[in-house]
């Protein structure tokens, strides 16, 4: 009840509070695509995915930002520090994380925790979101991955430089406390309850390129092994260290704490290519036209 309470103030706040700020975040500027996959009923969310530009963006946090994050203290300094880096491609982004219905009109099977067509799939190791991937390039629909770190930030961000791509939210204590403008964007512990969690995609507001829970509901998976963030330069199209034994999630999920959702937090705790848990999903990327035969990018 609490979590459906809190659903209810936020929905009031989006249409009371502030208007020109809403308008300004659910109108992406940009172009999408609906990928049509076979077996798909059509009254489940389909996969929408947004052209995502090629650009520069700052990616990682800065010291005091990662000064005050509440995982230091299992995971130091987890956070890339600030640098540059160059996307040269242009590439289509899912607008949702992967759902149920989606895995199933693909794999067969449905391995998430709590059932329900629109809800993100979970309990999805690496390797597993690997088999969809290859089973979905087969279609002939156009070539689809995982996104690399950099990738994944860049387009939750979407041209912002603050914690959230919403704001800094100062005025919460970070970890657990109910946030009115948290509620708007994400599912996190300060709206969520364990029964009801993760969510169906696209409850709450998108981020200005019109990405949807790219903050909380379920971590995501990133095509890079883990590389111990350390102060580097300029990057140009980043894709990780060339081996590991973990790999990268991103975005937070509904039970955990706001600062774990931040544009710029990232983990690998625990996160070995095989590992299944129902707070970590994943959505893809499928690559531009005229970029997929690039022959200088390719991921490892």
């Amino acid at each position: 009840m609490k979590a459906r309470r809190r659903l209810q103030i936020g929905l009031a706040l989006s249409f009371g509070m502030c208007g020109v700020c809403f308008s300004q975040v659910i109108e992406p500027a940009l172009e999408t695509i609906t990928v049509k996959i076979p077996n798909l009923a059509e009254e489940v969310k389909p996969l929408k995915m947004v052209l995502i530009p090629a650009g520069k963006f700052t990616m990682g946090s800065s010291a005091e930002e990662r000064k005050s994050d509440p995982k230091s203290i299992a995971v130091p300094d987890a956070d890339w520090p600030q640098h540059e880096v160059t996307i040269t491609h242009p590439f289509y982004f899912g607008a949702y994380e992967v759902t149920q219905a989606q895995w199933k009109a693909v794999m067969g099977t449905n391995p998430a925790s709590r059932i329900g067509e629109d809800i993100p799939v979970n309990n999805v190791s690496w390797n597993d979101c690997q088999k969809l991937i290859e089973k979905v390039n087969a279609m002939g629909i156009g070539k689809f991955r995982l996104p690399t770190e950099a990738e994944w930030e860049y387009a939750c961000r979407a041209g912002t430089t603050t914690r959230f791509f919403y704001g800094d939210v100062l005025e919460t204590d970070d970890l657990e406390e109910y946030s009115p403008i948290h509620d708007l964007y994400m599912w996190y512990i300060g709206n969520t309850v364990e029964e009801e969690s993760p969510l169906p995609v696209g409850l709450k507001l998108p981020n200005p390129w019109g990405l949807y829970d790219i903050h909380g509901n379920v971590w995501e998976w990133c095509q890079d092994w883990w590389g111990k963030p350390w102060d580097r330069g300029p990057q140009v199209d980043p894709i990780g260290p060339k081996t590991g034994t973990v790999r990268v999630v991103r975005g937070g999920g509904a039970l955990g704490y706001a600062q774990g959702c931040r544009s710029a937090d990232r983990r690998c705790d625990f996160c070995t290519p095989d590992y299944q848990v129902p707070h970590i999903g994943f959505r893809l990327v499928r690559e531009y036209e005229e970029f997929s035969c690039v022959n200088n990018f390719s991921l490892y």
